[in-house]
């Protein structure tokens, strides 16, 4: 489906080919941040589960004027392996807000994820953002989010049940070992996401009421309808 804003002159379709200069530059002069072409083809091009899910605003002229994008998931639920989407890098330039360029972009991404067969699109709005997507984009909130943790090491774990050094040493370098492999395999596609597990840490946390820009992050969904 394409929408066209006739009076405000600009319209909605999705990514083609060379679609992310144009959209890094929109990112750039939107957030006063830059993204590297590698990372942006990472994240979208590149993602092993599909993609670019991305759906383009863009002007009478071609100029891009708003982006919505999904970042293809692979979610793990109760052992089933289930295809979602992350909503990430959602932008509008300044001079073309209030004319619908974000719910019109987002719900034209939705329509194309779910006929690409993923089950929802999950996202982390901070507290402004968040009533636009319940209200207008029909998501649901889930959850505050106060701590991310993930465990790098189990040397403490094992030092208080074994109480022996030498199986401590071992089971912790097993452990890590394990782990690493695992996030070696994802680094494949994920290099910027990897931790390192090997810097003798044995949690790695990150905590929102430390953290100011994570300081009021929502975790939300909106489940996509089965493709025809």
């Amino acid at each position: 489906m394409t929408y066209r804003s006739e009076a405000a002159g600009w319209s909605v379709g999705r990514y083609q080919s060379d679609d992310e200069h144009a959209i890094r530059e929109l990112f750039a002069s939107v957030f006063g941040a830059t993204r590297t072409l590698r990372h942006w083809r990472w994240q979208f091009r590149d993602n092993p589960y599909g993609g670019p899910y991305v759906s383009i605003a863009r002007r009478n002229d071609g100029a891009v004027v708003g982006s919505y994008g999904v970042m293809a998931l692979k979610l793990n639920l109760i052992g089933k392996p289930v295809l979602i989407g992350e909503s990430v890098d959602t932008a509008v330039r300044p001079d073309h807000r209030g004319q619908r360029v974000f719910e019109e972009t987002a719900k034209d991404c939705y329509e194309f994820c779910a006929s690409e067969g993923m089950a929802a699109v999950i996202g982390f709005p901070n507290h402004n953002s968040l009533p636009g997507f319940i209200r207008n984009l029909g998501w649901t909130r889930i959850t505050s989010l106060d701590e991310y943790r993930m465990r790098l090491g189990v040397a403490d774990v094992l030092q208080r049940r074994l109480n022996l050094k030498v199986l401590t040493v071992l089971g912790d370098a097993v452990y890590r070992c394990w782990i690493g492999l695992r996030l070696w395999s994802w680094k494949a596609w994920s290099y910027g996401r990897t931790l390192n597990t090997f810097g003798g840490a044995t949690m790695s946390t990150l905590s929102a009421s430390t953290r100011t820009s994570f300081s009021s992050v929502e975790s939300c969904c909106r489940h996509l309808p089965s493709a025809p």
